[in-house]
């Protein structure tokens, strides 16, 4: 015959054993660690450093009428770094080599291409610009980028922040509209002709603020970069074209 004791669960007769705490989760393998490490690095870049920067030049007691042209490259490099980390960090972890989206070892080759494509579309870029002010004068050509231009570099510490701004803005530029975009939409079964016009289309969008013919200018161009990019299947080309003609859109224009 089954007894009271019988029928009741242990814990209903008397304490049961001591409930262990839950033991850790153990560390994850080299290669996660390194995984996560450089996903902790990504969110930071995103969002701590944007502050950070701010946070420590009013820390400083650096007062600014107008931010003075070292400041606003800086801001630009921080904004650089703001879209190649993350977007970095994304390409590594898609499970594709990063030489998918162009980002192979550089080579000698990289340079005369780049090169080449900025002879190319400087020399369009100055025929083009005399012809449409003939034809429409300021009306086409001003844009709200007049009131937001920055001054030109006075001292070596400028033009070092200037170099490196530059390198860092046409990096994360031509990584997201070309390495990213263009190899994605040609995944997605885009054809040839749609991924220049999408990329090259938001690419020219995004710089309307310079004038809307400066932005029809800089879509053709997206179109030579992302036709360039498919062509060779390497990053590096456009990113030193596309530095070359920020050179020259801040210094002599």
């Amino acid at each position: 015959m089954v007894g009271l004791a019988d029928m009741l669960a242990p814990d209903e007769i008397g304490p049961g054993p001591a409930i262990e705490p839950e033991a850790p989760p153990p560390l994850p393998a080299v290669g996660e660690r390194r995984a996560v490490q450089a996903e902790m690095a990504a969110v930071l870049c995103l969002a701590v450093v944007p502050h950070l920067f701010h946070a420590v030049i009013l820390y400083a007691g650096v007062k600014f009428t107008r931010p003075g042209f070292g400041f606003d490259m800086l801001q630009l490099t921080v904004m650089s770094l703001q879209v190649a980390a993350p977007l970095l960090y994304i390409l590594w972890r898609s499970g594709s080599p990063l030489s998918t989206f162009g980002l192979l070892r550089p080579r000698w080759l990289d340079a005369g291409s780049g090169l080449l494509l900025f002879f190319g579309v400087w020399v369009a870029n100055t025929l083009a610009w005399p012809v449409a002010w003939s034809l429409f004068g300021d009306s086409l050509l001003a844009g709200p980028a007049e009131n937001l231009r920055v001054g030109r570099p006075q001292s070596a510490e400028d033009y070092l922040v200037f170099v490196i701004a530059m390198a860092a803005n046409a990096f994360a530029e031509e990584l997201a509209m070309r390495g990213y975009l263009v190899t994605r939409l040609r995944q997605l079964g885009a054809s040839p002709w749609a991924t220049i016009v999408i990329s090259a289309g938001l690419f020219g969008a995004y710089h309307i603020y310079q004038g809307l013919w400066a932005g029809i200018l800089v879509t053709l161009c997206g179109v030579v970069f992302a036709a360039a990019f498919l062509w060779l299947g390497r990053l590096w080309p456009v990113v030193l074209a596309h530095l070359l003609l920020d050179f020259l859109a801040f210094l002599y224009v």
